[in-house]
């Protein structure tokens, strides 16, 4: 059967005290990477919806995958994507979208918004690879 390309399936967070859908190799990856941050005191999943209107012209909802609080006091709204991913007019659409959002409604509030890809997620290619036999082992 061999790797499966996407993983899906649910996460229990220790640090949030509750479980969490993900949609991606790349977003479980970073689910564990947030439990173990000490710097991350929590993090919500989906934290709001913002319409977007997308390549066709049309108006969607879109909501961003984290609302990430550090110790500092810092906040940022994260959308997991590969890098290949970036230049996408939806993708770009959707980010727009969030920072006017995120701008309207969190005035008060220092908020970035950010992209986390595979690059920010693993070294190189052999620590995915890595980490996918090491889920595939646990759960398949």
């Amino acid at each position: 059967a061999g790797i499966p390309k996407y993983l899906n399936g649910k996460f229990y967070s220790k640090k949030n005290e509750q479980t969490f859908d993900y949609r991606s190799s790349y977003e479980l990856a970073f689910f564990y990477q947030l439990e173990e941050n000490t710097e991350v005191l929590n993090y919500m999943y989906e934290p709001f919806e913002v319409p977007y209107i997308d390549f066709y012209k049309k108006t969607r909802n879109y909501r961003p995958d984290l609302m990430i609080l550090y110790k500092d006091g810092s906040i940022v709204v994260a959308e997991i994507k590969p890098t290949a991913m970036l230049g996408d007019y939806d993708v770009q659409s959707k980010a727009k979208a969030a920072r006017a959002y995120i701008q309207t409604h969190y005035k008060d509030l220092k908020i970035e918004y950010k992209f986390i890809t595979e690059k920010c997620i693993f070294k190189n290619n052999t620590e995915y690879v890595n980490f996918l036999a090491e889920m595939k082992k646990q759960k398949f």
